[in-house]
């Protein structure tokens, strides 16, 4: 789903979106704790749900 899709979906701006975001980004530790394996499958499906979005 597109950001505009849920922009119109949830009624917010973009720039609201994006804020809310960058401020929820921003309070995410950088060490989740994660072992090295779980990050190689979570890279593999980033790039899995990138390509199935530009479809």
């Amino acid at each position: 789903m597109s950001i505009r899709g849920i922009c119109r979906i949830f009624d917010v701006s973009l720039n609201w979106l994006q804020s809310f975001a960058h401020t929820f980004w921003e309070q995410t530790p950088t060490d989740l704790g994660l072992c090295p394996s779980p990050i190689k499958k979570i890279k593999r499906l980033q790039v899995f749900g990138i390509q199935e979005d530009e479809l």
